[in-house]
């Protein structure tokens, strides 16, 4: 309920004398710090929890995803943003060594494990050769392409015109 300034019902702006104050409302005991902060009171409700303690709370079970879509500009505070994958839509993230191959014509790739002329026993999904000449198995006819695992079957990319290896 709220009275209207300067009223006599508006309390504050009077100052109020002990004897103002209705006996059922009054109290002999101090306000003291405990009371104020309800120290020792167990209610959740009234849990005090230092900034540190609310920080690694957050930390713990917040991610990124979680948070809702920015309105303004992100400042990193001169912090890098790193672990990139490389972009494969127009609106994807790059990195610096993938914008610096696209300025300079480079057709990147992603690395080979090895050179090898025949395929590997037990290939793990993604691994990637280079097929060397005189291929057997599944490598026959694929001479200078790039041999990728996909889980089940070998993928090849025939490089571009003006492939350059790096060691």
């Amino acid at each position: 309920m709220a009275f209207p300034k300067g009223t006599a019902l508006d309390w504050l702006w009077a100052d109020l004398l002990e004897g103002d104050i209705p006996a059922e409302i009054a109290r002999n005991t101090e306000v003291t710090s405990e009371i104020a902060t309800h120290a020792g009171i167990p209610d959740a409700h009234h849990t005090k929890y230092t900034d540190t303690e609310a920080q690694d709370a957050v930390k713990a079970n917040v991610e990124v995803g979680d948070l809702k879509a920015p309105t303004k500009p992100l400042d990193m505070n001169s912090q890098k943003i790193s672990g990139l994958a490389t972009p494969t839509a127009g609106s994807d993230a790059a990195t610096k060594d993938h914008v610096d191959s696209v300025v300079q014509g480079l057709d990147w790739q992603q690395s080979v494990l090895d050179e090898l002329d025949t395929p590997p026993g037990s290939p793990i999904t993604g691994d990637r050769y280079l097929v060397i000449a005189t291929a057997t198995g599944d490598w026959v006819g694929h001479e200078d392409d790039i041999a990728e695992w996909d889980g089940s079957v070998w993928v090849f990319t025939t490089p571009n015109k003006g492939l350059r290896r790096l060691d």
